[in-house]
């Protein structure tokens, strides 16, 4: 289950019509996934144990840069969404070694 709105979601993509949801929501759920991965965490709960309210804004706009390299980016632009989303993920990531 995702912690992010499906709602929040399609309005980030500008998205009005509710054709593609199941996608959205799938792809959004991904994107969390990949995000805690990436940061070495187990769950958002590491962050605060209210709501998804609670989570930095950096962590929640890299969600959403992930989710519009799945769902919106051409070809060309995924690495650069990407990208995006790991730098703003990276403060937040643990368990990085030597």
């Amino acid at each position: 289950m995702s912690f992010i709105p499906l709602s929040e979601a399609k309005a980030f993509l500008k998205v009005i019509h509710h054709f593609d949801d199941a996608e959205i929501l799938a792809l959004l759920n991904g994107a969390e996934d990949e995000a805690l991965q990436f940061m070495g965490r187990a769950a958002f709960a590491e962050f605060t144990t209210s709501s998804f309210e609670g989570i930095p804004d950096s962590v929640r706009t890299a969600i959403y840069l992930l989710l519009q390299a799945s769902y919106q980016a051409k070809p060309e632009e995924i690495g650069t969404y990407r990208h995006a989303a790991e730098v703003k993920l990276m403060p937040y990531r643990i368990g990085m070694g030597i």
